[in-house]
């Protein structure tokens, strides 16, 4: 294109942040929980390392308004603009018809189905996946295992805290949507024990945790002047309940980052602020 590596990054970032900024400006409650997750669960500094996925993710975040809106056709054309970019954003496909199911004895039915599959033949599933993953280097070669990771069993406590503060409902439906998403990423998160690169793989749908957690979060008075026709049907709890886990949560968040912070320093020690570089190491004396 004939700009530098530089302004390159600039502009994805721009688009990556304008896109999160119309998700979170449509769809969340709060615009607190949503950036906190962002930042501490690494999808910030990923962006510095992962820059064709960072594009892929920012239209898998409009293809997921699309699919919040019911617009199936503009649902693919966003999908298949991210998979121009990094191919394996095709597996969002995915959470159109699995999102919109209603909820019903059958939808946990398909939920028990979807881990005891994902256990049962993730070696198979996984061998497959590495072949679209790894589209500029050499497939893996899998080997079954029992093992499950901490990033797994820590979406499954969100997911359980999730249902027990909002239940879910039909009539909820972005946030149905937003919950059967997070399911799909857990599934998929499953395989990071062979590799790390499926926890890659998982965020094209985690990174909608930006919703899902304030949503979860939002009290139920708020939630009853949304759809006070439902009042009856929502969950009040005390509000010091919140105010504990909010506690909670961002001190975990804050833990969390400063894990990715750890691991990502041979990265991040390269990029400094404008006022930070030295002009006369740049340029000479």
């Amino acid at each position: 294109l004939g700009i530098s590596y530089d302004n390159c990054i600039l502009i994805i970032a721009v688009f990556v942040a304008v896109a999160l900024g119309v998700l979170v400006y449509r769809y969340s409650p709060s615009p607190y929980w949503s950036y906190l997750m962002y930042i501490a669960m690494g999808f910030y500094i990923f962006t510095y390392s992962g820059l064709k996925q960072s594009i892929a993710m920012a239209f898998l975040i409009f293809a997921a308004m699309a699919m919040f809106e019911g617009k199936p056709r503009r649902f693919i054309l966003w999908v298949a603009a991210g998979s121009l970019f990094h191919a394996p954003a095709l597996i969002f496909l995915a959470a159109y018809p699995f999102c919109r199911q209603k909820i019903n004895y059958r939808y946990f039915l398909v939920l028990i189905g979807v881990f005891a599959g994902m256990f049962l033949f993730r070696t198979q599933i996984g061998n497959f996946l590495s072949e679209l993953y790894y589209d500029e280097q050499d497939t893996l070669v899998l080997t079954d295992t029992f093992e499950v990771g901490g990033r797994f069993l820590m979406m499954l406590l969100i997911m359980a805290l999730g249902v027990f503060l909002r239940p879910l409902h039909d009539w909820d439906r972005v946030y149905v949507q937003v919950f059967n998403l997070m399911v799909i990423a857990a599934a998929l998160q499953t395989m990071s024990v062979f590799d790390n690169n499926f926890t890659r793989l998982a965020d094209y749908y985690y990174q909608f945790i930006v919703l899902f957690l304030p949503m979860m979060m939002e009290l139920g008075g708020s939630q009853a002047k949304k759809k006070p026709e439902h009042r009856h049907e929502i969950k009040y709890y005390d509000p010091n309940i919140y105010v504990a886990l909010s506690l909670g949560i961002t001190l975990f968040g804050l833990w969390y980052y400063r894990g990715f912070v750890s691991s990502s320093w041979p990265i991040l020690q390269d990029f400094v602020f404008r006022w930070e570089i030295d002009p006369y190491a740049l340029y000479g004396s």
